[in-house]
């Protein structure tokens, strides 16, 4: 390490005449104007409130480099001249070169509700080359995780939710954690949607009255039977989870009357009751339609889970296809008995798999070298432009894991050689159990595929 922890006098502390916020000045003085006066004369104000109200919270060490001078050791600081202003300002209001700004100082000093502190721990480097990476690090953002990550709005609510204080986004995340506990969507699909849109949403009267949701004082209830609203709330939620769907989709209210409009029609007829709190585990909120359909639903998951169903693809998976025969595909292999018809069904997948493939290079006009042709090589073609071309999104490499096994694992049951011997060698065949698996691996790439094939 080329730095060592230092606590050092506030008074042997200088503030950085050439800092990047504001550039080259001349002296200190005119550092602490430019720190009272224009833009960052409120960032200043709030900081010293903030000192005033809660105290001095050493969250991260200055960072200077020694300067020397006067006969004693001076420092500039290099990372962290607004804090130290405020702290300088705070100790000595006389020190704030604005009338106006002093004068706050003053009443901030006579309403202090902490000790100020003297001195505080710094980081001291020999020079400012040998500080400038961790400079960097702290105001370049986030940096794929080395810098510092800031909250969204999903995170801010959660840990207001954690210290019992109220959140800006709270009837959103009310919604999003019944649907979540009562597994109208996953947890992963949860965190795809950005809050701000469900917010928009459900802060539209017209959007409300449509899904058979009320809002009265921050609580939420449902207005229409039990089975319309959760078929409701599930669609509208799903379709947030969208890679297409962008904030800015929804920001007029035209655009969130025709978002809702367009799936109201698979909604089926729309039955007025009596209001009911949005509380998933409580039976008297449940009426006897909705409970069966639960524990058929509890069933399908149980069969899904240990390979007990019949098809090669469940019945619960949807996707959109534009293509008519790849479509009629999907639909059959969602319906074959694989117990009776394995090799019907087995051909098949490896047909469907192959079709997403090929319509989606046809799509994105992607040619391969002569000396790639086979399905393996388009695999890993398809891969490799999803990643290039979603850069940013954290998923979708682990949605991806089955198409990169699909085309880099030869002697893997999921592999493109599997798939191939299953029409040229009449010696293989796969197993019901064995097909389920495969499906099951590559089925979180196929959301990607839609609105390529």
């Amino acid at each position: 390490m080329n730095h060592k922890s230092v606590i050092i006098p506030l008074e042997s502390l200088l503030l950085d005449m050439q800092n990047a916020r504001h550039g080259d000045i001349d002296d200190q003085n005119g550092v602490l104007k430019w720190m009272v006066s224009g833009k960052s004369q409120e960032k200043v104000m709030n900081l010293a409130q903030s000192i005033v109200t809660y105290g001095f919270i050493p969250f991260q060490p200055f960072i200077v480099i020694p300067i020397g001078g006067d006969g004693k050791e001076l420092y500039t600081v290099v990372e962290g001249n607004r804090r130290i202003a405020a702290l300088k300002m705070l100790r000595d209001p006389d020190k704030c070169p604005e009338e106006h700004a002093r004068k706050k100082f003053r009443n901030f000093q006579q309403n202090l509700q902490h000790p100020l502190p003297p001195q505080v721990e710094c980081f001291v480097y020999p020079d400012l080359q040998a500080a400038a990476p961790l400079i960097k690090l702290r105001h370049s953002g986030e940096q794929g995780g080395a810098g510092i990550v800031p909250w969204g709005a999903k995170e801010s609510e959660y840990f207001a939710k954690r210290i019992g204080g109220p959140g800006r986004y709270e009837p959103a995340m009310r919604l999003l954690e019944y649907a979540t506990k009562k597994r109208l969507i996953s947890q992963e699909e949860s965190n795809r949607i950005p809050i701000t849109n469900v917010t928009r949403l459900i802060n539209s009267p017209y959007v409300r009255k449509k899904i058979g949701l009320d809002i009265t004082k921050g609580e939420l209830t449902r207005i229409v039977d039990q089975d319309y609203f959760d078929k409701a709330v599930s669609d509208m939620l799903r379709a947030l989870t969208s890679v297409d769907m962008t904030v800015s989709q929804l920001k007029s209210i035209r655009q969130r009357e025709d978002f809702i409009d367009k799936m109201e029609q698979e909604w089926g007829p729309y039955e007025a009751s009596e209001k009911a709190p949005l509380i998933p585990d409580a039976p008297e909120a449940r009426t006897k339609k909705s409970e069966e359909k639960a524990d058929e639903k509890k069933k399908k998951q149980t069969s899904r889970d240990s390979l007990r169903r019949k098809t090669a693809i469940p019945s619960s998976v949807s996707m959109k296809i534009q293509n008519k025969r790849l479509l009629k595909i999907f639909i059959e292999l969602k319906g074959i008995n694989i117990e009776d018809y394995i090799n019907a069904a087995s051909v098949l997948t490896r047909v469907f798999i192959e079709g997403c493939i090929d319509l989606y290079l046809e799509k994105n006009n992607i040619q391969l070298p002569k000396n790639q042709k086979y399905l393996k090589d388009k695999g890993r073609a398809v891969r490799k432009h999803l990643i290039s071309t979603n850069v940013g999104n954290t998923r979708i490499k682990d949605d991806l894991k089955g198409l990169e096994i699909f085309y880099s694992d030869a002697s893997n049951i999921g592999s493109a050689n599997t798939f191939n011997a299953i029409v040229h060698n009449l010696k293989f065949s796969l197993t019901p159990r064995e097909l389920k698996m495969n499906w099951d691996r590559l089925e979180s790439c196929l959301p990607w595929f839609q609105g390529h094939i």
